[in-house]
């Protein structure tokens, strides 16, 4: 330990932050620099100290080695402003060098993560210290460890759910919603809030029978009677959501237009039975067994791809809720018990 730093330790122990500062850089002043209007500058004045807005923070330490740790260090400012603090007697670190890689210009908010610096409690010093304006952020060897990364690329923050957008930064993860319109399970699509959804419109709701009207309601969608005169069919007409065809010759004069109903002609008379249940119609949807296109008939067909919900079917329609909390997803992560993937 050098001499110097052997006095500081000293000044330290006694916990004399002004006093220390004054000791370390007396009269540096000189080293502020004037800032623009919307920028505050801190001198060594005792006026700046009182209405200091700021505050250095220290998060957590990553232990590299044997009695070797990086800490975190940020900082809060509760101005409205940016403030500037040079490296001397307000912006410092104990043992020195004085600057270790701190910032000198402080943006308002909370910033708890800034930047790290290295030590070592081999050589008798047993901790590091920011000085920030009169006030100190301490490390030691008892400070919490850093919580390990959650990811290091952006293939880690994968979480199941193709609506959204994984991405990883500073080790943790992001799952926001992706692009509302992209294609999902089923030949669904994905809503603005990272969801698979039945429709975004009601053109998405076509069943391809002109004898109902197409209707898409908080990603459901819905099938009344088309209105008004609405011809269908081999000249036939609407009525009650069913085409009713003219007289017939042939099975192909009573085509209703409705994939989920089977067509035949007996005695110049048209009838339109439903067809077999399962028939794939519009959408990537099914028949079901009155005739009518619909998002599912079994569960297994509402399946969204997303491990983190449970996949329901009733009358037709489609529901998702919250898996529970226990169910793994992603790369070896646990849903969250509110529908998401928390890797």
């Amino acid at each position: 330990m050098t001499s110097t730093n052997q006095y500081l330790r000293a000044s330290f122990s006694l916990g004399g932050g002004l006093l220390l500062a004054g000791l370390l850089v007396g009269g540096c002043a000189g080293e502020a620099t004037g800032g623009p209007d919307d920028e505050q500058t801190l001198e060594s004045s005792s006026e700046d100290l009182v209405s200091n807005p700021l505050t250095p923070v220290l998060s957590c330490m990553d232990r590299v080695a044997t009695n070797t740790y990086k800490a975190h260090f940020g900082y809060t400012n509760s101005s409205a402003r940016s403030v500037r603090v040079p490296i001397g007697a307000l912006n410092f670190f104990v043992p020195l060098p004085k600057g270790q890689g701190q910032p000198i210009d402080f943006a308002p908010g909370n910033h708890p993560d800034v930047f790290t610096v290295s030590f070592s409690t081999r050589d008798g010093w047993d901790r590091l210290a920011w000085w920030l304006s009169g006030r100190r952020a301490l490390a030691t060897k008892n400070t919490p460890i850093c919580a390990p990364p959650q990811c290091a690329l952006n293939d880690d923050c994968d979480d199941d759910n193709p609506c959204t957008t994984d991405s990883c930064a500073s080790g943790h993860c992001t799952n926001l919603p992706g692009s509302a319109g992209t294609t999902c399970a089923h030949a669904n699509v994905c809503n603005a809030a990272g969801q698979c959804v039945e429709c975004l419109s009601g053109a998405q709701c076509d069943d391809d029978n002109p004898c109902t009207s197409d209707l898409c309601s908080s990603g459901h969608c819905a099938h009344g009677s088309a209105s008004g005169t609405i011809s269908c069919g081999h000249g036939g007409t609407c009525s009650g959501g069913s085409c009713v065809p003219p007289a017939c010759t042939t099975s192909d004069d009573c085509d209703d237009d409705n994939p989920c109903t089977a067509d035949s002609c007996a005695s110049s008379a048209c009838s339109n039975p439903p067809g077999p249940a399962g028939v794939g119609c519009a959408h990537g949807n099914v028949c079901n067994a009155s005739g009518a296109c619909v998002q599912c008939l079994t569960a297994t067909q509402c399946d969204d791809d997303n491990p983190c919900t449970t996949d329901a079917c009733s009358s037709g329609s489609c529901s998702h809720g919250s898996a529970p909390s226990t169910t793994a997803c992603g790369h070896g992560g646990l849903c969250n018990g509110a529908g998401a993937c928390s890797p």
